[in-house]
């Protein structure tokens, strides 16, 4: 199966992206370095959320995937929170005729003196748990 794992990241995205890239065997890979002319069955996009908000510059990245290219996406974000934040990517990505899984992971992330720790072990092998259960549903699908 044809596996991207894609981030943009400081720090906290990259420590996830480069887990779930140890437990499938891919490389993990900033968007500014991706090919986004090979066809890819499945895609775990990763980006940071600011202030509640995923970073400005990714928009011109997603304006650039296109559904021919792209079977399915699979969002992973980092945070403070830790929460679920991606509705706008999302519906950006699906606007643009993109598949977009429902499920989603959304880790705790360093911020200033907000999870010092973070992301940790727990976070990282629950990412790890993730990308290994998503890739394995998506062998299942016709």
């Amino acid at each position: 199966m044809n596996i991207k794992i894609l981030y943009m990241s400081k720090k906290n995205t990259k420590k996830v992206a480069e887990a779930m890239a140890q437990t499938l065997g891919v490389p993990a890979q900033r968007i500014e370095d991706a090919d986004l002319l090979q066809k890819t069955k499945l895609l775990f996009l990763g980006f940071g959320i600011y202030g509640g908000n995923p970073p400005q510059k990714l928009n011109d990245f997603l304006a650039k995937l296109k559904p021919e290219n792209i079977q399915n996406i699979v969002l992973f974000t980092t945070s403070a929170r830790g929460k679920d934040q991606t509705a706008p990517v999302r519906e950006k990505l699906q606007a643009q005729g993109l598949n977009v899984a429902e499920k989603t992971f959304s880790g705790k992330g360093r911020f200033l003196f907000m999870n010092s720790k973070e992301p940790g072990r727990e976070t990282l092998e629950a990412a790890q748990r993730f990308a290994s259960e998503t890739v394995k549903q998506e062998q299942k699908r016709p």
